[in-house]
């Protein structure tokens, strides 16, 4: 499932020339990335990944490797973050390194701040435990890696945000294969080999919403009782977030995409793209593709998404293909 995880580690460094590699093929892309102010842009299919340095307006191929790729991500100065398999490369102008993160059967997520990576993975039995879902993390940009064996991971669905300094806010939720589940939420930072307990009152196992403010955000009907609604929860209880223009959820609608943008936060519910600071919403749009699978958003509005294997791009007015 989704999710956002010392040890001697050996780091191969080249300079790769990007016009001297194949063109990646169109689609099905299977996610999308952008930087918060939107300069920088990757996309990637299973087996190849390219990157735009002018806002999207031109790709080229990038950090070509053996495996499959399963995540990408973009700091703020547009260094290019790729798993393959259970190697992640980094990705700074032409130059390159690629390291193998031990102990580590598969990755499934990956999310980037500063110097900070989180993974979510697949960690070998250690003694008598069994392979289990953990988060490892780096805080020299890859270079080496830590698992954090005491953090709790569930088995469902697990959302991080993700601070330049460190700070981690992530929900992880638990489902039991015979019905009912919960979430909890955890807070602090990724140098720590233990977090705190965070606040969180809604069961929203696949809309749960965590952020750097200290609000988290969810599809419930805890805020608006009867109604799917975007609900926030505070420090005054569950609140339901004031738009600024009328947008009915829709029914069914069981997914909340998010980036956290410092205080703020650009989600995607339904059709509609919303720019959230604390319980107050700016709809920037309601007419967002259907069958989104990838989501990114920006500090200035913007969001490129991957609609139907395909990449679609919000500008602040329209989505263009």
């Amino acid at each position: 499932m989704l999710a956002r995880f010392v040890v001697a580690l050996s780091v191969l460094w080249s300079s790769t020339a990007l016009a001297d590699k194949a063109d990646p093929p169109p689609g099905p892309y299977r996610g999308v990335t952008a930087s918060i102010d939107g300069r920088f842009v990757a996309k990637w299919t299973i087996d190849a990944v390219s990157i735009s340095t002018d806002g999207g307006k031109s790709f080229a191929p990038a950090l070509d490797h053996p495996g499959e790729v399963s995540a990408a991500a973009l700091d703020a100065r547009g260094t290019l973050y790729v798993v393959r398999g259970t190697s992640v490369g980094v990705q700074s102008g032409t130059s390159e390194r690629w390291s193998t993160v031990p102990g580590v059967i598969s990755i499934s997520d990956m999310i980037v701040a500063g110097p900070n990576v989180v993974l979510q993975a697949l960690v070998a039995a250690v003694g008598d435990d069994d392979p289990a879902e953990r988060i490892v993390v780096s805080r020299d940009a890859g270079r080496s890696w830590t698992a954090r064996p005491e953090w709790q991971v569930g088995n469902f669905q697990t959302t991080v945000a993700l601070a330049d300094d460190g700070t981690i806010d992530y929900i992880s939720g638990w489902e039991a294969a015979c019905g009912g589940g919960y979430q909890s939420r955890f807070h602090g930072s990724i140098a720590s080999e233990t977090l705190s307990d965070g606040r969180w009152s809604m069961d929203a196992p696949t809309t749960a919403t965590p952020t750097l403010s200290g609000v988290a955000y969810a599809l419930d009907e805890s805020c608006v009782p009867g109604q799917t609604a975007l609900c926030a929860d505070t420090t005054r209880g569950v609140v339901a977030v004031r738009l600024d223009h009328p947008y009915a959820v829709p029914a069914g609608t069981y997914q909340l995409f998010s980036r956290a943008l410092g205080k703020r936060s650009i989600v995607l519910m339904g059709s509609a793209l919303v720019m959230l600071d604390g319980t107050r919403g700016r709809v920037l749009a309601t007419n967002a593709p259907a069958q989104v699978s990838s989501f990114s958003g920006t500090a200035q509005g913007e969001a490129w998404v991957i609609a139907d294997g395909q990449v679609r791009h919000f500008t602040g007015a329209a989505w263009v293909r």
